[in-house]
């Protein structure tokens, strides 16, 4: 059972339980009750600034992933990170869990789906290490358009399309970005993108894919069938040692 599943499952009094084990009791009581009453947004204090989530979305979905379940609690091992890209930001979670575990990377955040972009930017406006792209990773630099199949806000997914239909929008391959920073190579590549792994991994990726030394991905085969074949098919030969956590999977260069 992956991680979504376990959240959605578990008793609401075990959940409590995790929150007061997690953040203390007091905090934990006012941000169960906060998310639970009225509508808008919740509040939670974590490093620099507050970071919201919006109430009755797979925004608390998201928060409980990150910040109770530490699912990107990882062991990066002779990796000191200074380039970090978070593809599927979504609104910002994960980029704060790293910003703030590894204060010197550059974190690259790239959200394509634009309410979740203004509240990325907002979750992340106190961490000028943080930069926020309203894009989505491909495998070439081309234009695609979000897609809402009904999975909530964490669950958006992009198509092709022409520059000039409705919605396009600029979308790039990860050389691009990664050519954009000016390194050579990314420390962190963290991948949450609703099926796209499947383009990403199919062409153009033999470039940049040996200069990433930790991976986090999730696949994505309920919405791409095929998706886990064209990954596993990709980084053949790439050195990489495999574990799975939640619903990722980890993946470190052996050196």
């Amino acid at each position: 059972m992956d991680s979504r599943e376990s959240i959605l499952r578990q008793s609401k009094f075990k959940r409590v339980l995790q929150y007061i084990e997690k953040f203390g009791f007091f905090t934990a009581m006012r941000l169960v009750l906060s998310l639970k009453m009225g509508k808008g947004q919740a509040t939670f204090k974590y490093g620099k600034n507050t970071l919201y989530i919006r109430k009755g979305t797979s925004d608390v979905q998201a928060f409980e992933q990150i910040f109770l379940l530490d699912d990107y609690d990882i062991n990066v091992k002779n990796v000191s990170p200074r380039l970090i890209v978070d593809a599927g930001a979504n609104v910002g979670y994960a980029s704060l869990y790293f910003a703030n575990r590894y204060p010197e990377a550059t974190i690259v955040a790239v959200e394509p789906e634009s309410q979740n972009y203004q509240l990325l930017c907002k979750n992340t406006a106190g961490y000028p290490n943080i930069k926020a792209v309203k894009s989505a990773v491909w495998n070439e630099d081309t234009h695609l358009r979000v897609v809402d199949q009904g999975l909530g806000s964490w669950g958006f997914t992009v198509e092709s399309c022409g520059p000039n239909d409705p919605g396009a929008f600029k979308a790039t391959s990860i050389g691009t970005l990664l050519n954009d920073t000016g390194k050579s190579s990314i420390d962190i590549l963290k991948m949450d993108i609703e099926g796209a792994e499947k383009e990403v991994f199919t062409t153009n990726y033999q470039h940049w894919l040996p200069n990433v030394s930790v991976m986090i991905v999730e696949l994505h085969d309920r919405i791409k069938a095929g998706t886990s074949e064209v990954f596993y098919k990709a980084i053949e030969g790439q050195n990489f040692s495999i574990q799975e956590k939640g619903e990722n999977l980890i993946l470190s260069k052996v050196r």
